[in-house]
């Protein structure tokens, strides 16, 4: 199972994805309006996020995106 959420406030964004099984899930991104360059705030590398993006979650892995 696959756990995630975004939180907008004025012109920041968080976008959380959590990998909740035991196994290796691919996510992929379909929420319109969120597109844009992000730092992960796992490790502090820019990701661009755009959709029908994917990411790779290993098992019991979570990310945290925060926009630029």
């Amino acid at each position: 199972a696959v756990f995630s959420f975004a939180r907008v406030k004025d012109d920041n964004v968080i976008i959380s994805v959590f990998n909740l099984s035991s196994t290796e899930m691919k996510i992929d991104f379909s929420a319109e309006g969120l597109e844009g360059e992000y730092i992960s705030f796992n490790n502090g590398e820019t990701k661009v996020i755009a959709k029908n993006n994917s990411i790779t979650l290993a098992p019991w892995e979570y990310k945290i995106f925060v926009n630029k």
